[in-house]
């Protein structure tokens, strides 16, 4: 197996005691890809494999790098995580490994934010979504990320045309968490009227109870986030036609450019991502 950490202005205390050292403790090899970070710092001591990229290319671009790193490699599994994650049990996920049907195309060690349909066995679910940070995907040169996505959404993007559309394998949830990971960068309180009123109706279409007086969507402190995550949204609703498992993405960064006032931006996110011009909307975002 090969562990894929993509990096980003990383907290380095916390990157290698909850990430790094535990995997190399279980002889995982570990990539670590920087996406430009500002403080220039080097892990080819401690890692197995450090690159660093000249500018920040996003998540799609440093996982189709390590895919085919770990081809290279002969490896099996590829395990992404973000920087941000721990790493709670890797002996546990090396012995699931082993047992893992023939059919299968990834596994989510990341049960808390995976969507499921149905359960298989006393170990795993049948799975229609999860988050990039605990995926174990296995290496395969038919599979590959969305780079115009940039980052957010690249996970929904991936499972929806690999395993839904294309079928090239099933997404299987392991029964527990396996690390522990949040959303975003803590939680925002809404504040506005019509935002209270969206937020409501959301949690009717997905049949949610919400927990009295709490009006809250994941915090990004940079209003862009909420503006890729809208605009990919629409970009993967409007080309697979999946819409309830991606109707809570679309509300609430909606509602966060809302909260900002940033009514332009919605517009422009709405627009782009029907058109597909992700890429030129990325160059002038990103001077990428």
């Amino acid at each position: 197996m090969l562990g894929v950490i993509v990096t980003y202005n990383p907290e380095l205390k916390s990157l290698i005691s909850d990430l790094i050292e535990p995997l190399k403790k279980h002889g995982i090899k570990i990539l670590v890809i920087d996406n430009s970070s500002k403080e220039i710092f080097d892990l080819s001591r401690i890692v197995d494999y450090f690159v660093r990229f000249e500018k920040n290319y996003g998540l799609g671009k440093a996982y189709n790098y390590a895919m085919k790193m770990a081809l290279s490699l002969h490896e099996d599994w590829l395990l992404l995580l973000d920087q941000d994650s721990k790493v709670i049990d890797i002996t546990e996920m090396l012995t699931i490994l082993k047992h893992i049907p023939k059919d299968t195309c990834c596994i989510s060690i990341n049960k808390s934010h995976s969507s499921i349909i149905k359960m298989l066995n006393s170990q795993f679910f049948l799975g229609t979504g999860t988050v990039n940070s605990g995926l174990i995907v296995r290496v395969d040169s038919k599979l590959h990320w969305n780079e115009d996505l940039f980052v957010d959404q690249t996970d929904v993007e991936f499972i929806v045309r690999n395993v839904i559309k294309l079928k090239l394998g099933n997404l299987l949830i392991y029964h527990k968490d396996l690390i522990q990971h949040r959303i975003g960068e803590g939680e925002r309180e809404i504040r506005r009227f019509l935002s209270k009123i969206i937020f409501k109706i959301i949690y009717i279409l997905l049949r949610k109870k919400m927990k009295k007086g709490r009006y809250t969507i994941p915090l990004y402190k940079n209003y862009i986030r909420y503006y890729l995550i809208l605009r990919n949204t629409v970009y993967i609703m409007a080309r697979y036609r999946v819409i309830r498992e991606l109707i809570y993405s679309l509300f609430f960064s909606f509602i966060g450019l809302y909260e900002e006032k940033k009514y332009y931006m919605i517009i422009r996110a709405l627009i782009i991502g029907l058109t597909g011009k992700l890429k030129e909307d990325n160059r002038k975002i990103f001077a990428i």
